[in-house]
């Protein structure tokens, strides 16, 4: 299932350069994708996680770092079930980029930017080392998410064009690259800094680049919502992976 998605993504060229750091795509169950260049490993698998139900969360997947710069992201069994591909492909987009700013991150020395003459990607050259290292003590999901709604959301939407076509306007592509990235996760343990809550602080700014965007791309919270339900409830079968699929 991993490698039909991967399969489809790797023939657009942004995408290829959001995975070139790294060295090695592990697939489940075996067999690699192979990027360009880079140090770290990335690593594809499966696992148990909200999709409904009792809850009105839907995960189609996570990322979960090493300790170093490889990560491995695990996709929701339920939502390689039920998801359409497309919002499966958006899945993939998002997580690989939070592998792409463990390995961002990771790999920089304080103060310093990684050489971006060396990986000449459009998010190295996009984000300062500081920012990142300092959002990310704070909370990974908010810093990632704050980083793409501010500079990777058109390359997200052009990634999703590049091998979708015409089969989505650009609203869709829109709203389907914007899923999640208003979730600043969970408050970590000590958000309280001096009687102010540092946490809600955040949520709130990332909350309003989301609704600029919103906005921006003239989308309305019941059109988006109504979208959302159609690619991750009310799934037409021609729209799933194929029950085949490897």
């Amino acid at each position: 299932m991993v490698k039909l998605i991967l399969n489809r993504l790797k023939n657009s060229s942004t995408f290829g350069k959001l995975i070139q750091p790294f060295q090695k795509v592990q697939l489940p169950g075996g067999g690699t994708l192979n990027s360009l260049q880079g140090l770290p490993d990335l690593y594809f698998g499966f696992s148990t996680q909200t999709y409904g139900g009792t809850s009105s969360s839907y995960m189609l997947g996570s990322t979960l770092g090493d300790g170093g710069r490889s990560s491995k992201i695990e996709f929701n069994i339920s939502a390689m079930n039920n998801s359409s591909q497309l919002f499966l492909q958006m899945a993939t987009i998002h997580e690989v980029g939070h592998a792409y700013s463990t390995f961002y991150v990771k790999s920089g020395v304080y103060g310093n930017p990684v050489d971006t003459t060396k990986y000449s990607t459009w998010a190295m050259n996009i984000v300062s080392f500081e920012a990142a290292a300092s959002s990310q003590s704070v909370n990974g999901n908010y810093s990632d998410h704050s980083l793409f709604l501010e500079n990777y959301v058109d390359n997200f939407i052009k990634i999703l064009k590049d091998i979708n076509g015409s089969n989505y306007t650009d609203k869709q592509y829109q709203m389907a690259a914007l899923y999640g990235l208003n979730n600043a996760g969970t408050p970590p343990p000590n958000s309280i800094f001096n009687g102010i809550n540092v946490y809600n602080i955040y949520k709130g700014i990332l909350e309003k680049f989301y609704n600029n965007l919103l906005t921006k791309y003239g989308i309305t919270t019941a059109e988006r919502d109504a979208f959302y339900l159609d690619n991750l409830v009310n799934v037409p079968a021609s729209k799933k992976l194929p029950t085949n699929c490897p």
